[in-house]
Protein backbone atom coordinates (compact mmCIF):
# COMPACT_ATOMS: atom_id res chain seq x y z
CA UNK A 1 0.00 0.00 0.00
CA UNK A 2 1.10 3.37 -0.71
CA UNK A 3 2.23 5.67 2.20
CA UNK A 4 1.94 9.20 1.54
CA UNK A 5 3.62 9.96 4.65
CA UNK A 6 7.32 8.42 3.50
CA UNK A 7 9.16 10.81 1.68
CA UNK A 8 8.71 13.75 4.95
CA UNK A 9 9.72 11.17 7.49
CA UNK A 10 12.85 10.06 5.21
CA UNK A 11 14.16 13.84 5.05
CA UNK A 12 13.25 14.28 8.49
CA UNK A 13 11.40 17.84 8.20
CA UNK A 14 8.02 18.87 7.87
CA UNK A 15 6.43 19.64 4.23
CA UNK A 16 5.38 23.58 4.26
CA UNK A 17 2.54 21.24 2.58
CA UNK A 18 -0.20 23.09 -0.05
CA UNK A 19 -0.87 26.58 -0.10
CA UNK A 20 -4.70 27.21 0.98
CA UNK A 21 -5.79 28.54 -1.34
CA UNK A 22 -4.75 25.38 -3.66
CA UNK A 23 -6.67 23.20 -1.63
CA UNK A 24 -9.68 21.32 -3.73
CA UNK A 25 -10.22 19.45 -6.94
CA UNK A 26 -9.26 21.52 -9.64
CA UNK A 27 -9.91 21.05 -13.94
CA UNK A 28 -7.73 22.46 -16.84
CA UNK A 29 -5.33 22.76 -19.67
CA UNK A 30 -1.81 23.59 -20.72
CA UNK A 31 -1.91 26.67 -22.46
CA UNK A 32 1.69 27.42 -23.23
CA UNK A 33 2.66 27.92 -27.07
CA UNK A 34 3.47 24.37 -27.75
CA UNK A 35 0.36 22.88 -25.83
CA UNK A 36 -1.28 19.35 -25.75
CA UNK A 37 -5.03 19.47 -26.40
CA UNK A 38 -5.97 17.19 -22.93
CA UNK A 39 -7.61 17.86 -19.43
CA UNK A 40 -5.62 17.28 -16.76
CA UNK A 41 -7.05 17.43 -13.10
CA UNK A 42 -5.63 18.25 -9.76
CA UNK A 43 -6.64 17.06 -6.43
CA UNK A 44 -4.95 18.62 -3.46
CA UNK A 45 -5.05 18.36 0.12
CA UNK A 46 -2.97 19.75 2.98
CA UNK A 47 -0.10 17.74 1.81
CA UNK A 48 -0.36 15.46 -0.85
CA UNK A 49 -2.19 15.68 -4.25
CA UNK A 50 -3.28 13.77 -7.12
CA UNK A 51 -2.52 14.46 -10.64
CA UNK A 52 -4.60 12.86 -13.59
CA UNK A 53 -4.16 13.54 -17.29
CA UNK A 54 -7.46 12.37 -19.27
CA UNK A 55 -5.62 10.15 -21.47
CA UNK A 56 -2.23 9.27 -19.47
CA UNK A 57 -3.50 7.89 -16.07
CA UNK A 58 -3.12 9.11 -12.46
CA UNK A 59 -0.20 9.34 -10.58
CA UNK A 60 0.33 10.36 -6.93
CA UNK A 61 2.21 13.33 -4.88
CA UNK A 62 4.03 15.32 -2.14
CA UNK A 63 4.03 18.70 -1.92
CA UNK A 64 5.85 21.51 -0.45
CA UNK A 65 5.05 24.89 -1.11
CA UNK A 66 6.00 29.03 -0.84
CA UNK A 67 3.56 31.95 -1.07
CA UNK A 68 4.83 31.40 -4.91
CA UNK A 69 6.12 28.36 -5.82
CA UNK A 70 5.25 24.68 -5.43
CA UNK A 71 7.04 21.59 -5.69
CA UNK A 72 5.15 18.02 -6.49
CA UNK A 73 7.45 15.14 -5.28
CA UNK A 74 6.45 11.87 -7.52
CA UNK A 75 5.37 8.96 -5.18
CA UNK A 76 4.90 6.54 -7.74
CA UNK A 77 4.74 6.20 -11.97
CA UNK A 78 7.67 6.97 -14.17
CA UNK A 79 9.09 9.82 -12.78
CA UNK A 80 9.13 8.55 -8.99
CA UNK A 81 11.56 9.87 -6.59
CA UNK A 82 11.50 13.35 -8.93
CA UNK A 83 10.19 16.63 -8.28
CA UNK A 84 8.28 18.77 -10.34
CA UNK A 85 8.98 22.55 -9.29
CA UNK A 86 6.34 25.23 -10.90
CA UNK A 87 5.17 28.68 -10.12
CA UNK A 88 1.61 29.49 -9.25
CA UNK A 89 -0.91 32.21 -8.83
CA UNK A 90 -4.64 32.50 -8.00
CA UNK A 91 -6.12 34.38 -11.59
CA UNK A 92 -10.13 35.45 -11.17
CA UNK A 93 -13.28 34.24 -9.01
CA UNK A 94 -16.21 33.81 -10.79
CA UNK A 95 -19.91 33.15 -10.37
CA UNK A 96 -19.18 29.83 -10.02
CA UNK A 97 -15.59 29.32 -10.09
CA UNK A 98 -11.93 30.23 -9.38
CA UNK A 99 -9.16 30.39 -11.77
CA UNK A 100 -5.32 29.57 -10.87
CA UNK A 101 -2.26 29.21 -12.77
CA UNK A 102 0.94 26.74 -12.56
CA UNK A 103 3.88 27.29 -14.38
CA UNK A 104 5.96 24.03 -13.97
CA UNK A 105 9.46 22.69 -15.16
CA UNK A 106 9.97 18.84 -16.12
CA UNK A 107 9.77 16.49 -13.06
CA UNK A 108 14.03 16.56 -12.01
CA UNK A 109 14.15 19.73 -13.40
CA UNK A 110 14.92 23.08 -11.34
CA UNK A 111 13.18 26.61 -11.62
CA UNK A 112 14.74 28.20 -14.91
CA UNK A 113 12.04 30.23 -15.11
CA UNK A 114 11.63 33.86 -13.71
CA UNK A 115 8.18 33.70 -13.92
CA UNK A 116 4.58 32.41 -15.29
CA UNK A 117 5.03 34.52 -18.62
CA UNK A 118 8.39 33.27 -19.11
CA UNK A 119 6.64 30.00 -19.66
CA UNK A 120 4.20 30.71 -22.01
CA UNK A 121 6.35 30.55 -24.90
CA UNK A 122 6.59 26.93 -24.65
CA UNK A 123 9.90 24.66 -25.70
CA UNK A 124 9.71 23.07 -22.06
CA UNK A 125 8.33 24.52 -19.03
CA UNK A 126 4.16 23.93 -18.81
CA UNK A 127 1.69 26.25 -18.10
CA UNK A 128 -1.63 24.91 -16.49
CA UNK A 129 -5.09 27.07 -16.44
CA UNK A 130 -7.14 25.28 -13.40
CA UNK A 131 -10.82 25.89 -11.91
CA UNK A 132 -12.30 24.46 -9.40
CA UNK A 133 -15.24 25.05 -7.75
CA UNK A 134 -16.55 27.69 -5.34
CA UNK A 135 -17.91 26.31 -2.13
CA UNK A 136 -20.71 28.77 -2.24
CA UNK A 137 -22.09 27.22 -5.97
CA UNK A 138 -23.40 23.88 -6.68
CA UNK A 139 -20.88 23.17 -8.75
CA UNK A 140 -19.19 19.74 -8.16
CA UNK A 141 -15.51 18.58 -9.45
CA UNK A 142 -15.40 15.40 -6.98
CA UNK A 143 -16.39 13.22 -9.84
CA UNK A 144 -13.82 13.96 -12.15
CA UNK A 145 -11.01 12.27 -10.65
CA UNK A 146 -9.44 10.44 -6.71
CA UNK A 147 -10.31 13.49 -4.27
CA UNK A 148 -7.60 14.40 -1.99
CA UNK A 149 -10.36 15.80 0.36
CA UNK A 150 -10.20 18.52 2.43
CA UNK A 151 -12.10 20.46 -0.09
CA UNK A 152 -11.87 23.64 1.23
CA UNK A 153 -12.59 26.19 -1.67
CA UNK A 154 -13.05 29.30 -0.32
CA UNK A 155 -15.97 32.19 -1.56
CA UNK A 156 -14.53 34.71 -2.70
CA UNK A 157 -15.93 38.23 -4.28
CA UNK A 158 -17.07 37.51 -7.62
CA UNK A 159 -14.35 38.80 -10.19
CA UNK A 160 -16.83 38.68 -13.60
CA UNK A 161 -18.08 41.41 -15.33
CA UNK A 162 -21.99 41.51 -14.56
CA UNK A 163 -22.22 43.07 -18.34
CA UNK A 164 -20.61 40.79 -21.12
CA UNK A 165 -18.08 42.20 -23.88
CA UNK A 166 -19.86 41.11 -27.14
CA UNK A 167 -16.73 40.73 -28.91
CA UNK A 168 -15.60 37.24 -28.27
CA UNK A 169 -13.83 36.84 -31.72
CA UNK A 170 -10.84 34.55 -31.18
CA UNK A 171 -9.86 30.49 -30.24
CA UNK A 172 -11.72 29.34 -26.78
CA UNK A 173 -10.20 26.51 -24.77
CA UNK A 174 -12.05 24.94 -21.72
CA UNK A 175 -14.12 22.37 -19.87
CA UNK A 176 -17.76 21.50 -19.01
CA UNK A 177 -19.04 22.04 -15.76
CA UNK A 178 -22.46 21.16 -15.88
CA UNK A 179 -23.60 17.79 -13.32
CA UNK A 180 -22.90 14.91 -15.61
CA UNK A 181 -19.73 16.69 -17.23
CA UNK A 182 -17.47 14.57 -19.42
CA UNK A 183 -13.78 14.85 -18.75
CA UNK A 184 -12.50 16.14 -22.20
CA UNK A 185 -11.79 19.69 -24.07
CA UNK A 186 -13.97 21.35 -25.96
CA UNK A 187 -13.00 24.10 -28.47
CA UNK A 188 -15.07 27.12 -29.70
CA UNK A 189 -13.83 29.46 -32.98
CA UNK A 190 -15.77 32.29 -32.68
CA UNK A 191 -14.99 34.22 -36.02
CA UNK A 192 -15.32 37.84 -36.91
CA UNK A 193 -18.09 37.19 -39.38
CA UNK A 194 -20.21 36.49 -36.91
CA UNK A 195 -20.24 32.44 -36.90
CA UNK A 196 -18.70 30.20 -34.12
CA UNK A 197 -17.20 26.86 -35.41
CA UNK A 198 -17.29 24.35 -32.06
CA UNK A 199 -16.61 20.82 -31.02
CA UNK A 200 -14.89 18.07 -28.10
CA UNK A 201 -11.61 17.38 -29.56
CA UNK A 202 -12.76 13.72 -29.85
CA UNK A 203 -15.33 14.63 -32.65
CA UNK A 204 -14.47 14.12 -36.21
CA UNK A 205 -16.13 17.88 -36.81
CA UNK A 206 -17.57 21.10 -35.80
CA UNK A 207 -20.58 22.26 -35.60
CA UNK A 208 -21.25 25.42 -36.77
CA UNK A 209 -23.60 28.01 -35.80
CA UNK A 210 -24.84 31.90 -36.23
CA UNK A 211 -24.30 33.88 -33.16
CA UNK A 212 -26.36 36.68 -32.36
CA UNK A 213 -25.30 38.77 -28.60
CA UNK A 214 -27.60 40.83 -26.62
CA UNK A 215 -25.78 42.27 -23.40
CA UNK A 216 -25.06 39.03 -21.97
CA UNK A 217 -27.21 36.70 -23.21
CA UNK A 218 -26.06 34.31 -26.40
CA UNK A 219 -27.67 32.43 -29.43
CA UNK A 220 -26.07 29.53 -31.32
CA UNK A 221 -28.26 29.14 -34.27
CA UNK A 222 -26.99 25.94 -35.74
CA UNK A 223 -26.23 26.12 -39.62
CA UNK A 224 -24.34 22.17 -40.16
CA UNK A 225 -23.86 19.18 -38.13
CA UNK A 226 -23.36 15.70 -38.51
CA UNK A 227 -26.64 15.33 -36.84
CA UNK A 228 -29.10 17.00 -39.85
CA UNK A 229 -31.67 17.22 -37.21
CA UNK A 230 -29.52 20.20 -35.04
CA UNK A 231 -29.74 22.24 -38.50
CA UNK A 232 -32.00 25.06 -37.64
CA UNK A 233 -32.16 24.52 -33.85
CA UNK A 234 -30.50 26.74 -31.32
CA UNK A 235 -28.27 26.56 -28.13
CA UNK A 236 -29.40 29.54 -25.83
CA UNK A 237 -28.13 30.90 -23.03
CA UNK A 238 -26.16 33.29 -20.78
CA UNK A 239 -22.15 34.52 -20.82
CA UNK A 240 -19.87 36.51 -19.29
CA UNK A 241 -15.97 37.13 -19.56
CA UNK A 242 -13.25 39.60 -18.41
CA UNK A 243 -9.55 39.23 -18.79
CA UNK A 244 -7.30 37.61 -16.41
CA UNK A 245 -2.91 37.42 -16.51
CA UNK A 246 -2.23 35.33 -19.58
CA UNK A 247 -5.74 34.76 -20.78
CA UNK A 248 -9.64 35.63 -21.42
CA UNK A 249 -12.15 34.25 -19.30
CA UNK A 250 -15.60 33.54 -20.19
CA UNK A 251 -18.53 31.58 -18.65
CA UNK A 252 -21.31 30.48 -21.11
CA UNK A 253 -24.05 28.23 -19.97
CA UNK A 254 -26.48 27.14 -22.82
CA UNK A 255 -29.59 25.42 -22.54
CA UNK A 256 -30.55 22.47 -24.55
CA UNK A 257 -30.53 21.92 -28.10
CA UNK A 258 -34.09 23.49 -28.87
CA UNK A 259 -34.57 24.63 -25.25
CA UNK A 260 -34.35 27.48 -22.93
CA UNK A 261 -31.34 29.41 -21.47
CA UNK A 262 -30.84 28.66 -18.20
CA UNK A 263 -31.88 31.64 -15.93
CA UNK A 264 -28.36 32.32 -14.22
CA UNK A 265 -24.88 30.18 -13.96
CA UNK A 266 -26.48 28.08 -11.17
CA UNK A 267 -29.54 26.65 -12.84
CA UNK A 268 -26.27 26.44 -15.99
CA UNK A 269 -25.37 23.66 -13.96
CA UNK A 270 -28.25 21.53 -14.18
CA UNK A 271 -27.87 18.50 -16.29
CA UNK A 272 -29.19 18.42 -19.98
CA UNK A 273 -27.87 22.52 -19.94
CA UNK A 274 -24.09 22.92 -21.13
CA UNK A 275 -22.21 25.15 -18.92
CA UNK A 276 -18.11 25.62 -20.16
CA UNK A 277 -15.64 27.94 -18.34
CA UNK A 278 -13.30 28.72 -21.47
CA UNK A 279 -9.94 30.61 -22.19
CA UNK A 280 -9.03 32.70 -24.77
CA UNK A 281 -5.16 34.67 -25.50
CA UNK A 282 -5.34 37.74 -23.64
CA UNK A 283 -5.08 40.92 -25.90
CA UNK A 284 -2.32 41.91 -23.42
CA UNK A 285 -0.29 38.81 -23.90
CA UNK A 286 2.48 38.49 -26.53
CA UNK A 287 3.50 34.84 -26.27
CA UNK A 288 0.39 32.90 -25.63
CA UNK A 289 -1.85 31.44 -28.97
CA UNK A 290 -4.08 28.75 -29.55
CA UNK A 291 -3.61 28.05 -32.71
CA UNK A 292 -3.45 23.99 -32.22
CA UNK A 293 -6.98 24.40 -30.95
CA UNK A 294 -8.57 26.38 -33.92
CA UNK A 295 -11.32 24.45 -34.84
CA UNK A 296 -12.36 24.65 -38.73
CA UNK A 297 -15.78 23.84 -40.83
Amino acid sequence: MLKFASFSALWGFALAGTPTELIGDWRGMMIQADEELNEWDFSLNSTHAIIQSVTKGITHCEVDSTDTTIAYTFLDGDASGSTMNCYWALDQTGEVTTSALQACEGPGHPLKIASIDDAMSGHGPVVNMMVKCNSDSACDFSGAMPSMGESTSPSAPKGMRASADDDLTGIWRGIGIQNGFTNDEFDFTFNSDGTVYFKNINDASATVADVTLDNGSIELAVTSSDNAADVGQSYKGIYSNNEGMETKYMYMALGALGGDAPSDYESGLDSGNNQFVLWACADSSSSCTFENAKVSA
